[in-house]
């Protein structure tokens, strides 16, 4: 399978809404993805931004120090 980018997706979903008009139903099932992500393409030219994770605490922020793998088997 080729992988291809959102804004390609994006992309032939709009011109076939656009010259065909089916259903996002329809669309979705031909194009291999959700309703929401049909929907999201037809009202937005550009998808939107992926949210970046917060960042992790440390181990020590957590609550105690990290463990090695031979502390953990004498205890």
């Amino acid at each position: 399978m080729v992988h291809r980018s959102c804004e390609w997706l994006f992309e032939r979903i709009r011109r076939a809404h656009r010259e065909q008009g089916p259903s996002g139903r329809e669309l979705a099932a031909r194009f291999k993805v959700s309703r929401r992500t049909v929907r999201q393409a037809i009202e937005s030219p550009v998808p939107l931004k992926r949210k970046s994770p917060p960042p992790r605490p440390s181990g020590a922020a957590r609550g105690g120090a990290l463990l090695t793998s031979s502390d953990a088997l004498i205890t």
